[in-house]
């Protein structure tokens, strides 16, 4: 819900939502791909700066896709960061 609000603020309550998430669960996949989720359009709205957005996308799908391979999120992420960055 945070993340579909693309706001600033909605999209930083959505990140810190996600982190204490995977604090509790560090290898919950679905999350880092979620995570990656909120970075992209708060990098695009320029929320988060660029290339600490795009890094920290790139960290949080990477993590996904190795922890699931097959996670539909995690590849969708995977798209939204090749096609926009």
């Amino acid at each position: 819900h945070l993340r579909n609000g693309l706001g600033g603020d909605d999209l930083r309550e959505a990140g810190v939502l996600l982190d204490r998430a995977l604090e509790r669960e560090p290898r919950f996949a679905l999350a880092w791909a979620a995570k990656a989720s909120v970075i992209a359009p708060a990098v695009l709205f320029r929320h988060l700066p660029y290339e600490r957005g795009v890094r920290d996308m790139r960290a949080a799908t990477a993590r996904a896709l190795e922890l699931d391979p097959g996670l539909g999120e995690a590849h969708v992420a995977l798209g939204v960061l090749k096609l926009f960055y």
